[in-house]
């Protein structure tokens, strides 16, 4: 043997014993068994250094107190009894254990180690860092932290004691394993659960930035409060869970249920503060309590989520297919939330701020539906009921296809607009429209019926107005004022004509005092149609919320039905005045008014504007209409006297002149009538007086 084996075998045969200090090193370079030697004490305070290739085989009865084990191999066989009796620790060596022994504290840096056999490490802290851990037999520890390490679990793993921690560290978790501990804290790692894998956490569970794949049926649980920052889980495999039986407090965290059968979320109340919700079909989130959402976006698609309340604020909150249910009450605010072909259900639903689509669901709502400065949009065949409704605050609801709300008591809308653009319905049991608001019962088309039907009090004050697009489009009312009205009386919806206690469109009721159709809509828009001609018509108007604009549709009525005649795309004219002739009008009189279709596909529409036209054969025009700089021609059919009257839209005669010995006669107005935009041309002549409106530019 060489002198220095020698050297360190005499260690080993007669333990010797080194006073408190700096470790004394020994060098082992060729392979030795402990069982040659007898047992005893191998060594005190001592840093035995191992050469690379050369095995240490510890296979009897012996000790080390304080000792360092460096490089090489270590391997601790079947049938040895090992004891560390104070702080030990292996570094950058292939540690083989294949036999449990006693520690009182145990460090392995920069090892690769396996565990082979049983081991029950339970006689004080164990630490590992930066090593490369293959666990092939269960593996218990009392406490420990695993830092910087690769652990490859392939049998089970348990701390019995303390807190735990898991720290820049990747696990994988192999189908049948399973991570047992009190209490543990997960810092910035990440977990692969495979197969039935699984991870049990008794005393809480924090974690920072760490990252948990649950494949196959894996599942995490934890029996105290669970809370996560930064993290990730995700679920992929084919029924996966994630369970605390007391509270889940989430921060920036990214929570991911994508397996192909059902998993689950499940908490005793969840609360959530950034990050995101991904949820698909069969899968399952689950509070026994509160469930609350901070600027977390959610997206479920065919998902059961469900609370004794829900709670949103900010973020996002979408829902396909599956169900949402609240015990008590569902309350979004500044949310962008959608609702499509789902189920919602809560004792009552309220909404501040931010925007609801409801698409083909139908809300059950126990009591009230309130909404304030939301955006409402309702489609396909939605259907919203609950005791009382409202609509306020700058608000907005928007109803197509056959979508519906249904009230026992009341729904008022304040301060908001109301649009039913399908075959829609609101029935309430009372209705108060107020606080310059705007309801629009139907959006013209005779391919659509929409009504609103109020069994008790209905009103609308002065400052609101509630339009009735066509005779397909009602009010059903038990207001005295309205419900004998003569609104719908002629008007081409014989049908429906004076009927009790509804009123037919075209109409329009404001401070309860209902007439013919004014005006369908509170769009900013200034609409003139004058006559420019025998079948002529020149349509101009401006609009103050031009920005918002996508196009415009213009459109004639000649009694009770609309039809588009031209469609004009904002932002045609850069002086944002918009001007169309309608050169085909016919004779008789003739409404015209202009839809603004906006960039969000929001309609709305101006006023009316009427224009009467004589016969084809009528004696006078007048062109150009408008008249550009004040000047016009007057055609007349014959060389007679013709007398001209020019007067304001008050009835202020501007200009008085005789036409005689021609067809043809230019007329200029004075310099201050171009200020007025509009004027009444009056022509007095053998065949009749006629009078024609002519803008002024």
């Amino acid at each position: 043997m060489k002198p220095n084996l020698y050297a360190a075998l005499f260690i080993l045969i007669t333990g010797i014993s080194l006073s408190a200090g700096a470790q004394t090193t020994y060098p082992i370079t060729a392979n030795v068994s402990t069982s040659s030697f007898g047992s005893g004490v191998i060594c005190t305070n001592c840093n035995i250094v191992i050469s690379p290739g050369v095995t240490v085989t510890i296979n009897n009865t012996c000790s080390c107190d304080n000792c360092t084990f460096t490089g090489g191999t270590v391997a601790i066989v079947p049938g040895s009894n090992f004891t560390l009796t104070g702080v030990d620790s292996f570094k950058n060596q292939t540690v083989l254990i294949s036999q449990s022994f006693n520690m009182n504290a145990l460090t392995f840096y920069g090892d690769t180690v396996a565990f082979n056999a049983t081991i029950n490490l339970s006689g004080g802290r164990t630490d590992i860092d930066s090593s490369r851990v293959s666990v092939n037999a269960p593996l218990t520890l009392k406490s420990g932290t695993f830092y910087k390490d690769s652990l490859h679990l392939n049998k089970n793993l348990t701390f019995t004691f303390g807190v735990d921690s898991f720290a820049y560290s990747n696990i994988s978790v192999a189908s049948g394993a399973k991570i047992t501990a009190s209490q543990s804290n997960f810092i910035n790692s990440t977990f692969n659960f495979a197969g039935s894998s699984s991870m049990s956490v008794a005393n809480g569970m924090t974690s920072t930035g760490s990252n948990y794949y649950l494949g196959g049926t894996s599942t995490i649980s934890s029996t105290n409060t669970t809370t996560l920052s930064g993290d990730k889980i995700v679920m992929s495999g084919t029924t996966n869970s994630f369970s605390t039986t007391f509270a889940l407090a989430t921060t920036n965290t990214d929570i991911t249920l994508k397996s192909t059968g059902s998993s689950t979320l499940s908490a005793q109340s969840l609360t959530t503060s950034g990050g995101s919700i991904t949820a698909a079909t069969g899968s399952t989130i689950s509070s026994t309590n509160a469930i609350s959402l901070t600027n977390t976006n959610t997206t479920l698609k065919g998902t059961t989520f469900k609370g004794l309340s829900l709670t949103t604020s900010g973020g996002s909150f979408n829902a396909t297919g599956g169900s949402v249910k609240s015990t008590f009450a569902v309350s979004l605010t500044n949310t962008t939330s959608a609702f499509n072909s789902s189920t919602l259900t809560g004792q009552s639903l309220t909404t501040s701020g931010g925007s609801l689509d409801l698409s083909s669901t139908s809300p059950t709502i126990q009591f009230a539906d309130t909404f304030t400065g939301t955006d409402v949009t309702m489609s396909g065949n939605s259907v919203l009921s609950g005791g009382s409704g409202s609509l306020s605050s700058g608000g907005s609801l928007t109803m197509s296809g056959t979508a519906s709300i249904s009230v026992t008591n009341a729904f008022d809308i304040s301060g908001s607009n109301a649009y039913l653009n399908g075959n829609n319905t609101i029935s309430s049991g009372s209705m108060a429209v107020s606080g310059s608001s705007f309801l629009k019962i139907g959006d013209g088309s005779l391919a659509n019926t929409a009504k609103v039907s109020v069994s008790g009090t209905f009103s609308v004050d002065n400052s609101s107005l509630l339009g009735i697009a066509n005779n397909n489009n009602y009010l059903s009312t038990t207001n005295n004022t309205l419900k004998n009205n003569t609104i719908s009386c002629g008007g081409g919806g014989t049908q429906h004509s004076c009927a009790t206690g509804f009123v037919y469109g075209c109409g329009t009721i404001k401070n309860n005092v209902g007439s013919g159709c004014i005006t369908l809509a509170l769009a900013n828009i200034d609409l003139s149609a004058s006559v420019a001609g025998a079948t002529r018509v020149a349509i101009s108007w401006t609009d103050g919320a031009i920005p918002a604009a996508d196009h415009y549709d213009v459109q004639r009525s000649t009694g009770n039905n609309w039809n588009t005649i031209a469609t004009i795309a904002a932002g045609t004219y850069a002086t944002g005045e918009y001007h169309f002739t309608d050169a085909d009008a016919p004779s008789g009189t003739v409404q015209y008014r202009i839809i603004r279709v906006d960039e969000n596909g929001t309609t709305t529409y101006s006023s009316i504007s009427t224009v009467t036209l004589a016969l084809t054969n009528a004696p006078v025009s007048i062109h150009p209409n408008p008249a550009i700089g004040g000047s016009f021609f007057i055609t007349t059919s014959s060389t007679g006297e013709t007398i001209v009257n020019v007067f304001t839209m008050t009835g202020q005669l501007l200009l008085r002149t005789v036409l005689k010995g021609s067809t043809q006669y230019p007329i200029h107005l004075p310099m201050q009538t171009q200020s007025l935009g509009s004027v009444v041309v009056q022509t007095i002549g053998q065949t009749g007086t006629w009078a024609t409106t002519v803008l002024v530019r």
